[in-house]
């Protein structure tokens, strides 16, 4: 969350479709970011809306920046994810994981209710592979009302480049995005 520089209230969350289990944005390629609004300090809310735009999905939690100069800046790390129409997709030299590794990487882990979550049930569900990804930065001049351009940023010698806080304005102007090197933590 941030204040934009006209004072606005700026929220930005994450969502999926609802499944069988409950997936993280590492594990579903459906995890679109959504921005919302307040204008009276969090006593009225606009309708939340996909940002940056409706078709970007597959991505991690987002991170907000507002600016000195009023720019709202979107950060967020968005996987390839690779879908095949006939059998499961496999590992391959675009997709790190397949989609048994996926499944086997959260099986066992508790639902909130507490119950384990069995594999054949991820197995089912799970039916994509996930490759690496892209840090994308995308850019408001209107207050986060929408966002106009966009850029990738390389995280070279590191495999990702995940952040869900903003960035720090340093006095030269010149922003400081903490990141994390998700999904390999190096």
């Amino acid at each position: 969350m941030v204040v934009g520089s006209d004072g606005t209230w700026l929220l930005a969350f994450n969502r999926t479709v609802r499944r069988p289990v409950i997936l993280h944005p590492p594990h579903d390629p459906e995890f679109c970011n959504l921005l919302m609004a307040s204008a009276d300090e969090g006593r009225h809310w606009r309708t939340p809306r996909i940002v940056p735009s409706p078709g970007v999905r597959g991505v991690e939690c987002p991170g907000l920046t507002a600016t000195a100069c009023g720019r709202v800046l979107l950060n967020q790390w968005r996987f390839h994810w690779h879908f095949r129409t006939k059998g499961l997709p496999a590992a391959d030299a675009e997709s790190e994981h397949g989609p048994e590794d996926l499944a086997d990487s959260i099986a066992g882990e508790r639902d909130p209710a507490g119950a384990k979550v069995p594999l054949e049930l991820l197995r089912s569900v799970i039916t994509w592979s996930r490759g690496g990804g892209d840090l994308q930065v995308h850019v408001s001049d209107d207050g986060g009302d929408s966002f106009s351009g966009s850029c990738t940023i390389r995280t070279e010698p590191f495999c990702g480049g995940y952040g869900m806080r903003g960035a720090i304005e340093l006095r030269d102007r010149s922003l400081l995005l903490p990141l994390s090197d998700a999904p390999r933590y190096q």
